[in-house]
């Protein structure tokens, strides 16, 4: 360093050379100084910088190669030798494949040929993906990784520098959301996602390749309801973990087994003719059949319903179609009993029917948001040897198509019985009818009407918020609760009878009647008549239509009726349909009869806003 007289330092490079006069002897000495100030401080920028850059590359997450143009290493940061396991020292001049050992999905290795690509063909950079790194110890990451050629000033290849980026965690990560996506938390089964996938799958190869035959099946566990209304949601749980136990156990390798939902699994059966199948789930509902589950101190026994479809390669054949026909065929095995299987043969009358009935659901839906229902009401005359002035009616359901024409309940109402639409049906009919009948009671309290009979099923019986809301309605309006006869089918009541006892008699002591329906289909509801407090027994008209042709028929009418007198009950003749039939009634001493021959059923505003519509007909007028 130098420093002027005026105190500034300069950074100088000095030379001295002696002076020699022509004798060469030394004479003095010459000093030459050159300013290197500016040279040096641009060196030591240069060197923060080269310090800076190693920092960053000591420092940075992602692991950095370099090479020379001819794919050998230069240098490899802190990171890369943890991914690696090479120092830098020890990987300095190796071929880049040697330090750096990459595998794509296929188990190949293209890095030297990707590095050589980089330096050859000059490209900005090369994205080479994701790949499986191995490190000297064995040890596995899951990498991205990306390649670019080094330039000089003058823009020439010097080498390459390759990135490579850890992402073992993300993968694990995604690879854990991809299992619980397709995978049941309960049983550890594929789930419903998981299965639709595979069976896509099956069905794309299938379409290729017609010859190999695979077949889908859907289990419907039977008593599965039981045992969680019994000793609750902990003990259902517990049964579905050991029933996937047990049905893993009789599955093939390479098979597809499935939790679709709640007590449903599904199984994919890849390569499998049909009679091989049937024998799988042979197998299958003879284990569950034999299998006892215990819970505390309780012990279960359960059974399972399969369908059984074949994939054969049908153009045009999709998951949804597919999936909707084997359970159609599990719906027609759970119709035949505990441990049934029903196979889906194409032309299969019984699958046909149950299709039909299911294309039913979305017309059902649709009509109840639409407004499509309508309530009617049929005539149930007084034909005993007392005379009556007041009117009986059944008020009756009724859908409107898009045309405005009327269909039967005969047409949807199986379909609503089969899944489970019946309870919105009733609830709504109820109080549909409810709303009616207040705002003609409030209009003209005098019209002689003196019940309306409302159907419901054993599915609301049970339903508080259904006897809630009537009670309510009754009050609020006003409303004489002997207008409202509610009418259960002897089956039902039946089979439902500790709720049925007590809906009826919390409605009976509001003052509503009740009629049992359909009386004489179960023969073990006579026991039950006695403590059921009805006011009504509907003769089942299977009995009534036939009863002059058929003495068994008059007969079991004539007992029906007087078993009824003698409880005190009134009775009523469904399908009367001729004056035969009419005429035989009464000679019985049958209190009421209600058919086409009374009376065809009318909109229920008629009957409730026209005196005229309610006594037009003749032969109701003159039996009134």
């Amino acid at each position: 360093q130098l420093r002027s007289t005026s105190g500034k330092w300069f950074a100088v490079e000095e030379n001295a050379a002696p002076l020699r006069d022509q004798k060469n002897k030394i004479t003095g000495m010459v000093v030459v100084f050159h300013d290197i100030t500016e040279r040096l401080k641009l060196w030591e920028a240069l060197q923060k910088e080269r310090e800076l850059a190693l920092v960053t590359l000591q420092s940075i997450g992602d692991g950095v190669i370099t090479t020379d143009v001819d794919g050998r290493i230069v240098y490899i940061n802190p990171t890369a030798e943890q991914l690696t396991g090479w120092n830098s020292r020890d990987a300095e001049s190796h071929p880049i494949e040697t330090v750096l050992t990459l595998r794509d999905e296929f188990g190949a290795s293209s890095i030297a040929t990707s590095v050589q690509k980089a330096l050859s063909e000059e490209q900005a950079a090369i994205d080479l993906g994701q790949a499986a790194l191995l490190s000297l110890s064995g040890e596995k990451y899951i990498v991205e990784h990306n390649i670019a050629p080094l330039r000089d000033k003058t823009k020439k290849v010097i080498g390459g520098v390759l990135v490579v980026h850890n992402v073992t965690d993300r993968h694990k990560l995604m690879k854990q959301l991809s299992y619980q996506a397709t995978h049941d938390s309960l049983t550890q089964l594929i789930n419903r996602i998981g299965f639709e996938l595979r069976l896509d799958k099956t069905l794309k190869s299938a379409a290729l390749n017609s010859g190999v035959q695979h077949v889908v099946c859907y289990m419907d566990l039977d008593q599965f309801k039981i045992v969680n209304d019994t000793c609750g949601h902990s003990a259902g749980d517990e049964l579905l973990r050991q029933v996937a136990a047990l049905l893993k156990v009789q599955v093939r390798k390479g098979d597809t087994l499935a939790r679709l939902g709640g007590d449903e699994f599904g199984l994919l059966l890849e390569s499998c003719a049909v009679d091989n199948a049937v024998e799988i789930t042979q197998k299958i509902l003879k284990q569950v059949e034999s299998f006892r589950f215990v819970w505390e101190d309780k012990t279960f026994s359960v059974g399972i319903s399969i369908g059984v479809a074949p994939i054969d390669g049908t153009p045009g054949c999709t998951v949804a179609k597919v999936l909707s026909t084997v359970d159609q065929a599990c719906y027609i095995a759970k119709s035949k009993g505990r441990n049934q299987l029903h196979i889906y043969q194409p032309g299969d009358d019984e699958s046909s029917r149950w299709h039909n009935e299911m294309q039913w659901v979305p017309h059902i839906h649709r009509a109840l948001d639409e407004g499509h229902f309508i309530l009617f009401a049929q005539p149930i005359a007084s034909i005993g040897s007392r005379e009556e002035k007041c009117e009986h009616y059944e008020i009756l359901l009724r859908m409107k198509d898009n045309r405005g024409n009327m269909i039967a309940p005969g047409s949807f109402l199986p379909a609503a019985e089969r899944y489970g639409l019946m309870p919105t049906l009733d609830r709504w009919v109820v109080g549909k009818a409810i709303d009616m009948l207040a705002e003609a009671w409030k209009k003209d309290p005098s019209f002689e009407v003196s019940t309306f009979g409302v159907n419901i099923s054993g599915a609301v019986l049970s339903d508080n918020a259904l006897l809630r809301h009537v009670k309510h309605t009754l009050d609020a309006h006003g409303l004489p609760p002997s207008l409202l006869c509610f009418e259960i089918t002897e089956t039902v009541a039946i089979a439902n009878f500790s709720h049925a006892n007590r809906f009826v008699n919390e409605l009976k002591e509001m003052g509503c009647r009740f009629a049992l329906d359909d009386f004489g289909s179960g023969f073990a509801s006579f026991s039950y008549l006695k403590t059921l407090p009805v006011d009504y027994l509907k003769i089942d008209g299977s009995f009534v239509r036939h009863l002059t042709e058929n003495p068994v028929d008059l007969t079991m009418v004539e007992v029906i009726n007087q078993l009824g007198h003698v409880m005190g009950l009134e009775t009523i003749a469904e399908f009367v349909e001729t004056q035969e039939v009419l005429d035989a009634l009464q000679r019985l001493g049958v209190d009421y009869a209600q058919g086409y021959f009374i009376g065809k059923p009318l909109p229920l505003h008629e009957v409730c806003y026209s005196r005229e519509g309610r006594t037009g007909d003749k032969k109701l007028t003159k039996l009134a």
